[in-house]
């Protein structure tokens, strides 16, 4: 019954073996906004997939501050190296409120090897986050601070918008200032000013847990 079932590590579980997918999943659970759900170095015996809320995959730094690797949206399979039984180079903290369903690793690492559509969407998993992880490497080294917003709410909407999660170029956008400000490289006062230029330029406006994008075709002129 799972409305993002088509989009996550279930659709190619369910193609596989249904009765299996209902019997693997152990848990649902909620974590509040803020909270850690996973710490680097652990090694969880469970993998999860996000249900609904926002999650960041994060390093810690020496200093106490954040680097934000990527924003976990519902329906995203958080953890693919955790298939792997190595502690975790990263930490997950929920940006709001977050359910997940929650796998045994012990049962999906054995499905993986037996059941090649999980293995193709494994690795598929696996190929998108390398291609995404050098686009935001691209945006940090090279592009400016708009640019760089930009080109993040963009890949956002089309994110949502591939699992019905955005009407329109109107979507939720729980992420704070502090948030876009650990994922690009910038501080919370540069991202308020670039998001009120870019409000002023009929652009994009953001606030109250929404993002509107205002003019399409100019946000992806700017992001390119």
């Amino acid at each position: 019954e799972c409305s993002l079932s088509s989009t996550s590590v279930c659709h190619a579980l369910g193609k596989c073996d249904h009765a299996f997918l209902e019997t693997s999943r152990s848990r649902q659970i909620t974590v509040p906004a803020k909270r850690m759900l996973i710490r680097e170095g652990e090694t969880p015996a469970e993998v999860f997939r996000l249900l609904s809320g926002w999650g960041a995959r994060i390093k810690i730094l020496a200093d106490g501050s954040r680097q934000i690797l990527t924003f976990c949206l519902p329906g995203d399979f958080l953890t693919v190296e955790m298939l792997h039984d190595v502690p975790v180079t990263f930490s997950v903290q929920a940006v709001s409120e977050m359910t997940l369903c929650a796998f045994p690793k012990k049962h999906l690492i054995e499905q993986s090897f037996t059941q090649p559509d999980l293995a193709a969407f494994i690795e598929q998993l696996w190929a998108q986050r390398v291609s995404d992880l050098e686009e935001r490497l691209v945006g940090l080294g090279r592009l400016s601070a708009d640019r760089r917003i930009a080109g993040l709410v963009l890949d956002l909407h089309r994110r949502l918008k591939m699992r019905g999660l955005a009407t329109g170029n109107e979507f939720a956008f729980p992420a704070r200032h502090e948030d876009i400000a650990d994922t690009l490289g910038l501080t919370p006062p540069h991202v308020s000013r670039t998001l009120t230029a870019l409000r002023q330029d009929k652009l994009l406006e953001i606030g109250g847990g929404r993002a509107v994008i205002l003019d399409y075709g100019g946000l992806e002129k700017l992001a390119a």
